[in-house]
């Protein structure tokens, strides 16, 4: 009976051991496990200058109105008057890996390499010669960041403006849940064979100042979560040890 005693208590002890020296045993869905070596110096980190500037595979919700727009007041008054609403039609276009969109009119029109505002003038310039003084909406509705909380908890937040702070992400998102470290907060961004990696420190009102928190179009947010060991590891070894106690009651039944 000793001899099972020991051999269980040994067992027990070398699980914790070894539960201790790894994460991955209790908590084999986490990710983007950095060193102090993956990270990317302050000094280094400079904005991807095409970060929002238009590229093939984009899609844009283009809306284009003559008049700058008349209608749209037109509309507008209408609905105060108690009139029928206009119905206002929108449709995505796909920039090609040519580099074109094929938009109504003007058919393929070389866009990419245009930030949304310069797409706007250069557009309502080539549309000045068929319609009357043009007003263009441009929104390019796949631009979000991807922010990954806690564990097996995701979401991909648009974005559309290039003063996005990494705060209007966070409130977007739902803000920290109470299983994640306000204190380590990892920004990746770029190619991911080489990414720029950071970690923020929101914890503190102090730390704000240190860091330009602005997001770009891409970038991956992941709020690191708490590593609660003790109830992973006995997650993991109740049904061991409840394999070795049910074992041990049988021996001792057979065995008196």
């Amino acid at each position: 009976m000793r001899l099972f005693k020991l051999l269980a208590y040994s067992f027990f002890i070398s699980l914790l051991m070894y539960g201790f020296s790894s994460c991955k045993v209790f908590y084999p869905n986490l990710m983007f496990k950095t060193s102090k070596k993956d990270l990317t110096p302050d000094s280094l980190i400079t904005d991807t200058a095409d970060a929002f500037l238009i590229k093939p595979g984009d899609i844009l919700d283009f809306q284009i109105f003559s008049n700058k727009g008349f209608r749209l007041v037109d509309f507008g008054l209408e609905q105060q008057g108690g009139q029928q609403s206009m119905n206002s039609i929108s449709v995505d276009y796909v920039v090609l890996q040519d580099s074109t969109v094929i938009l109504p009119i003007l058919g393929a029109t070389k866009i990419a390499g245009y930030s949304r505002e310069d797409a706007i003038l250069y557009l309502e310039k080539l549309y000045s010669s068929i319609i009357n003084d043009p007003l263009i909406f441009l929104k390019i509705t796949n631009w979000r960041v991807y922010v990954f909380s806690g564990i097996g908890n995701a979401q991909a937040v648009p974005i559309d403006n290039i003063n996005t702070s990494l705060l209007e992400i966070l409130a977007s998102f739902g803000g920290i849940p109470k299983t994640s470290k306000s204190f380590r907060i990892k920004i990746i961004r770029g190619e991911l064979k080489d990414p720029v990696v950071r970690v923020i420190d929101l914890y503190k009102m102090n730390k704000l100042k240190l860091y330009d928190l602005n997001i770009q179009s891409n970038d991956i947010i992941y709020i690191e979560p708490v590593y609660r060991i003790t109830s992973g590891i006995l997650g993991e070894i109740s049904p061991i040890l409840s394999l070795i106690s049910t074992f041990i009651l049988i021996y001792s039944i057979a065995n008196p």
